[in-house]
């Protein structure tokens, strides 16, 4: 008799648990779905338009995603250069599904923030409209490196959203564009050349600063982690100081983790990034 009432009790105990703290994540069971592997699906009509997708076995219709930007300079790179994040990734979040994607490169006039943006738009459109085929949710993260990781913070802290991308990971990426000495003061390192091409314009205080994570964050931004080297030679470390500040200031949730590095870390460095990167995404992903 004592089992059989411990057993009802834990049972009543389960249940108003659940009652109060309704944002508490529903347990569902994996799917008898395997492993899907797409390389180079295009979501445009460019050759740079193409993204890898992982989707892992066992996937459901409550399986996160999350979405890789390569860096750059918004004017070269490829999704390869971040593979082994796919797979940092994908050891220590089995469940999630994973896109890295390539975009077109800015050219300082047809090519430039707007239109990267939009293919990041793009990527993530056909992930929300093949959704029940691919047996995904619409919660999104995104995880970027360097130009990159400013692109993950623009799309992020935008109207773009829709609400589907949920946290932003930022490894070492430019977060204030309208910083006019680190346009002046680059030394060997093309750093106004880069920012012309992809503004469209030279420097001209408002368009830069439209163009900065660090000004336009609001209160409704996604929760953010914030890497950064403190040698870093490309990315002044104190751009990344801003963003954490004025994150800050908005209540916005947000970590921030130096490394005694430049620009690009240890392959330790890096795992440690992904493991962090993991458990913050978990938190608010939701």
């Amino acid at each position: 008799m004592i089992p059989i009432l411990l057993s009802a009790l834990l049972s009543l105990s389960c249940v108003k648990q659940t009652e109060n703290n309704p944002n508490a994540p529903e347990k569902v069971q994996p799917s008898d779905l395997k492993e899907w592997i797409i390389k180079d699906t295009a979501y445009g009509a460019d050759k740079n338009q193409k993204m890898d997708i992982y989707l892992p076995a066992g996937r459901t219709t409550s399986t996160k995603t999350i979405v890789l930007i390569h860096g750059g300079a918004w004017v070269q790179g490829d999704k390869n250069d971040l593979n082994d994040f796919v797979t940092l990734f994908r050891v220590r979040w089995p469940e999630a599904a994973i896109i890295n994607i390539n975009y077109r490169f800015a050219n300082g006039s047809t090519l430039i923030l707007k239109n990267l943006l939009d293919d990041v738009e793009s990527a993530i459109g056909l992930l929300v409209d093949e959704r029940s085929r691919f047996q995904v949710s619409e919660n999104i993260a995104l995880f970027g490196a360097s130009a990159g990781a400013h692109l993950a913070l623009m799309y992020g802290y935008t109207n773009r959203t829709k609400g589907k991308v949920k946290c932003v990971g930022d490894l070492f990426g430019p977060a204030r564009i309208n910083d006019w000495d680190w346009y002046i003061n680059s030394g060997v390192i093309p750093i106004a050349e880069w920012l012309q091409k992809m503004t469209g314009s030279v420097y001209n205080a408002e368009i830069y600063k439209a163009a900065s994570p660090v000004e336009v964050a609001t209160g409704n931004a996604p929760p953010t982690i914030i890497f950064h080297g403190v040698l870093d030679p490309l990315v002044p470390i104190a751009q990344s100081k801003d963003l954490q500040s004025k994150l800050n200031l908005l209540k916005v949730p947000n970590e921030y983790i130096e490394y005694f590095a430049g620009h690009g870390f240890s392959n330790t460095d890096y795992a440690d990034c992904a493991t962090r990167s993991v458990i913050f995404f978990k938190k608010y992903m939701l």
